[in-house]
């Protein structure tokens, strides 16, 4: 019997002999012979065992001569198959039959130099193949991965520029061919309905409002797929109607409809009256659910009896972000119909939570709406709570720059994130947001959901405005700017590592990072826990700052010196391959992809911002994750069960949001700001003149009318 001792050096058997007799002499004997021999070079690894049975098969071909190789001439006398020769295949022919014959051994040579002479040929491919191994490993992608048969993009420096805007054209224009393909599904399977279910081909409702069709409306005109537009316009003109007697989300009919009509309606030119006398007749509904005691909206309203309705859950109550994501919306229609009533109503909702106590800017998940206060909960920027925080910047924005009290607002929650949320992974010490959880008193847990996403973009649209920063410019902006830009481009690779990281290539729901661990006393910390100090101090109006290293954001790399394309080198970035450690766990209920736009919105926004190129190269690896695992042949995307496994399993549901931002987002990011603008050449969309709302409905940044100016309730 052999006995387990434990790992083996390399190249060597994982068992020794350990039964009795190991020292009688006949068995060492039997164990330095012939078969020994063969067993050591079998025991190796499996491809080197293929190579030994071939050697073997050789030797017994050439040691025991065939009858018809003996009793004929047909077989040429000077040519006798080595292992050498066998081994090598394409070996070329000996011209000289004298020399080649003294080269050979003779038929009678004997056993164990032939042996010696396969070893040899063995030992030498084994270590070409090892060879080749290594080098395959060291450019290798996650191996979990399937292999892909698209060969990777030429390096930036072998593209021509004309090479180059060939190169995103086409990246662009594979984008707009999704969209088709999503929204021919839609339409041979759910026209009207809100969602499409791709794989039993059906449509199914939420609040029977077609919302698959208004969410795509400004997709379809930025793209320039203009009949999808004007067969979407006709839909709404004709047929939408707001009389189900569903319960149906304010919020989520105020950043998907009421938003994708008014977008829709500006990008046309404000031809298409329709949609403008749509998204008011929707708004006036919608005025219905701030029907309470302290003007807070209630979380649903019924379109059939006009009336607000409580939350099934939670008590009643209202989520932070339901209350605090409408402004946007109600404050556009304001400026386009002249009406106040809709801007002072969400107005007065953000001066009451302004006023209310928060937790170093940050606040808790859920809002009582009939007395108007915060309900004890958890602290967080994913669900019910992350456009709360992104509303507070893009306000400011909108109404260009004339409402400063939400940019101080968002500066202030920014000072609690990174007070109590920012913090490093292990081993990549990659930069995240985690929670405070409620119980016990508010204990950091180092969990994400990829909602927290927005939150690049919000930071990099604040340091910049919309504006592209040259590494010159980065250097002139204040400390302030400069360190919100760094900290966008840090959670950026956070956020990009969520999908390159995965099985799939695609992100989970929710991740649980693996929490980084201080360095032992005395020893010098790393670069980016020094930066994490710096961010630390960051807080206040006048705070004490260190030198910060914009240095290390200048070129195309989060890490400094390093070329672009090269960052994802195993000793700046461990990754997920060959047993490496990975930076956060997925637990199986939070597995799921919605086919969510967060990370490419922060992709495309970094993009306009910075311009390095990698955030481009990352978005286009994301979409090809999306084609190989989402796409339904027969129209259509789905959301999955769980990007852990290859494959992963569809869950039969097309997200309204997927052709509304993801896609949307997606076909910014591979196209050029130079590029002709109208009708079917699409639009570009500066970052400088519109804002885009929750749901990537962009709006164009306005200046209050004078004449309605007087009538606004200010903050």
């Amino acid at each position: 019997m052999y006995k387990p001792i434990g790992r083996a050096p390399a190249g060597l058997p994982m068992y020794k002999a350990g039964r009795p007799g190991d020292n009688d002499d006949k068995y060492n004997k039997r164990g330095t012979g012939f078969r020994a021999t063969v067993r050591q070079v079998i025991a190796r690894r499996r491809w080197e065992r293929v190579i030994a049975v071939i050697l073997l098969v050789l030797v017994i071909y050439y040691y025991y001569p065939r009858a018809d190789e003996t009793d004929t001439e047909s077989q040429s006398e000077d040519f006798t198959p080595t292992p050498q020769i066998a081994l090598a295949q394409n070996g070329s022919t000996p011209t000289d039959k004298a020399a080649d014959a003294k080269e050979q051994p003779s038929p009678k040579a004997p056993i164990p130099k032939i042996i010696e002479d396969g070893k040899a040929a063995v030992q030498d491919l084994a270590e070409k193949i090892a060879q080749q191994k290594a080098a395959a490993r060291k450019d290798a992608k996650p191996s979990d991965k399937p292999a892909d048969s698209t060969p990777p993009p030429p390096a930036p420096s072998s593209l021509t520029p004309s090479e180059e805007k060939a190169l995103w054209k086409s990246r662009q224009n594979s984008v707009a061919a999704a969209f088709r393909h999503a929204w021919t599904g839609y339409t041979k399977y759910a026209w009207g309905y809100d969602h499409l279910k791709p794989i039993s081909q059906k449509g199914d409702d939420w609040f029977g409002v077609g919302m698959t069709i208004i969410d795509s409306l400004d997709t379809a005109y930025i793209m320039g797929e203009m009949d999808i537009f004007k067969n979407a316009t006709e839909w709404v003109a004709k047929d939408l109607k707001y009389d189900s007697d569903y319960n149906s989300n304010v919020f989520e009919l105020t950043i998907r409809v009421l938003g994708g009509l008014l977008s829709a309606f500006h990008l046309s030119g404000e031809k298409e009256k329709a949609l403008l006398d749509k998204a008011v007749e929707l708004a006036d509904i919608l005025l219905h659910s701030f029907s309470t005691p302290s003007g807070f909206p209630l979380a649903s309203v019924n379109f059939r009896k006009r009336e607000g309705q409580n939350a099934h859950n939670f008590g009643g109550a209202s989520s932070t972000s339901e209350v605090a994501t409408l402004q946007m919306e109600f404050k556009y229609l304001t400026h386009l119909t002249k009406n106040p009533k809709y801007w002072n109503v969400v107005q007065e909702v953000s001066r009451k939570i302004g006023a209310m106590p928060k937790k170093d800017g940050l606040v808790p998940l859920f809002i009582d709406p009939r007395h108007g206060t915060f309900l004890d909960s958890d602290y967080r920027l994913g669900s019910r709570a992350d456009s709360y925080y992104e509303y507070l910047e893009k306000q400011y924005l909108q109404t260009n720059s004339t409402e400063p009290t939400y940019h101080k607002e968002f500066l202030f929650a920014m000072d609690g994130i990174r007070k109590h949320l920012l913090a490093l992974t292990r081993p990549s010490e990659l930069f995240y947001v985690g929670e405070l959880q409620q119980s016990p008193s508010h204990k950091f847990v180092p969990k994400m959901d990829h909602l927290v996403c927005f939150l690049p973009a919000v930071l990099a649209l604040s340091a910049s405005k919309g504006k592209r920063v040259t590494p010159a410019e980065r250097l002139k902006l204040s400390w302030r700017d400069r360190l919100d830009l760094d900290l966008a481009e840090e959670l950026t690779r956070g956020c990009w590592e969520q999908y390159r990281q995965s099985n799939s290539g695609l992100a989970s729901e929710i991740v649980y990072w693996r929490e980084d661990q201080p360095p032992p006393e005395g020893t010098t910390p790393s670069l980016a826990r020094k930066l994490l100090k710096i961010h630390k101090e960051a807080i206040g109006a006048n705070p004490t700052v260190s030198v910060l290293p914009t240095e290390r954001y200048l070129g195309d790399s989060l890490v400094t010196n390093v070329p672009e394309g090269q960052e994802d080198r195993a000793e700046i970035r461990p990754t997920l391959r060959n047993g490496t450690e990975v930076d956060f766990d997925i637990y199986v209920a939070d597995a799921h992809n919605l086919l969510r736009p967060e990370t490419v919105e922060a992709l495309f926004t970094l993009w306009r911002v910075t311009g390095k190129r990698k955030y481009r190269e990352w978005g286009w690896e994301i979409f090809e994750a999306f084609e190989r695992w989402t796409k339904v042949d027969t129209g259509g995307y789905s959301s999955l069960h769980d990007v852990r496994k290859i494959p992963p399993t569809k869950t039969d549901k097309m997200e309204t949001f997927f052709l509304g931002e993801t896609l949307k987002y997606l076909y910014l990011l591979f196209r050029d700001e130079d590029e002709k603008e109208g009708g079917e050449n699409g639009l570009v969309v500066r970052l400088d003149e519109y804002v885009f709302n929750t749901e990537a409905h962009p709006l164009p940044i306005f200046t209050v009318d004078e004449g309605v100016k007087k009538d606004l309730v200010w903050w």
